[in-house]
């Protein structure tokens, strides 16, 4: 069953603190998890929790369409894996100004 209302999806890492990591991408022993939560006005409705390969935009659109029903407007914390998001029927939502990070020129 899919959440139809409103939808908050993110990932996040589940696992504590290991030793000689340095950063909270670095995953050692930590598994990568999606979490899909249906937003029912102030408050949260379902929680769909699923763990995920990595956070590439392909994993992530077929989570989201795992878990989420096309239409549905879609929060998301403005991850670039995140963008194609509208073109598979989602009204996208994310925070303002966040935009994807430019790659730097090779130096001369």
């Amino acid at each position: 069953m899919s959440c139809s209302r409103g939808s908050e999806i993110d990932e996040f890492f589940l696992g504590g603190y290991e030793e000689g990591l340095k950063g909270g991408r670095q995953r050692g022993k930590k598994t990568l998890c999606g979490a899909a939560i249906e937003v029912r006005g102030r408050g949260s409705g379902r929680l769909r929790l699923e763990v995920l390969a990595n956070s590439r935009a392909t994993t992530l659109e077929e989570f989201t369409k795992t878990t989420t029903a096309p239409g549905t407007t879609v929060h998301t914390d403005g991850l670039f894996s995140y963008s194609a998001l509208p073109k598979l029927g989602y009204d996208h939502r994310s925070p303002q100004g966040r935009k994807r990070p430019r790659r730097r020129a090779p130096a001369a």
